[in-house]
């Protein structure tokens, strides 16, 4: 789920105490990577990245600490955030000016 300011990712759950490996890169082979984590639930959230094609894959960690192998990269685009319509914020106080004006 990609939101105005963070990216969320999320899989399918294993057992009770597993825990996940999870890397994102912009190259296909994850040569380097944004983000190389593990963590407790089956769900990252992270900072925005940029407008671009990203990799993921998760793996899983057992409870006794056994690191299995990634499994199917998946990729996902980020689009161009949206634009900013703070503009829209200055429409009531230019409505009262003209109000107060043509008085």
């Amino acid at each position: 789920q990609v939101q105005a300011r963070e990216l969320t990712l999320r899989w399918s759950a294993g057992l009770p105490g597993d825990r996940y490996g999870v890397q994102m890169s912009a190259d296909p082979g994850f040569a380097t990577t944004l983000v190389d984590t593990v963590v407790s639930e089956p769900t990252l959230t992270v900072p925005r990245p940029p407008r671009g094609r990203y990799h993921v894959r998760v793996r899983l960690v057992n409870a006794d600490g056994i690191e299995g192998p990634y499994g199917p990269t998946q990729t996902l685009d980020v689009p161009r955030p949206p634009r900013s319509r703070w503009w829209w914020l200055l429409l009531p106080a230019g409505a009262a000016g003209i109000i107060l004006v043509g008085r």
